[in-house]
């Protein structure tokens, strides 16, 4: 992770039997901003893609882990 990188972590959106987006957010690694985010959970446990920020509108990085046993979502955020 590039410095500016921040890991935060969000509580499921849905109740468990109805695992389909996850709400979670991340800090901009530009401008320090927090987003919200949905999380598609069919995507697998393991998800790496970019996403734009919704204030600054500078892509951001995204590594997205979702634990099913503690029902978390990690997000690890850094500048492409």
């Amino acid at each position: 992770m590039q410095p500016g990188g921040f890991v935060h972590f969000a509580t499921w959106a849905k109740a468990k039997e109805d695992l389909m987006e996850l709400e979670a957010t991340f800090v901009c690694a530009y401008c320090f901003q927090v987003n919200t985010i949905m999380v598609d959970s069919t995507g697998g446990v393991d998800q790496e893609y970019v996403e734009d920020c919704q204030v600054c509108c500078r892509p951001n990085q995204l590594r997205i882990t979702i634990d099913e046993e503690l029902e978390t979502v990690d997000v690890s955020t850094e500048a492409p």
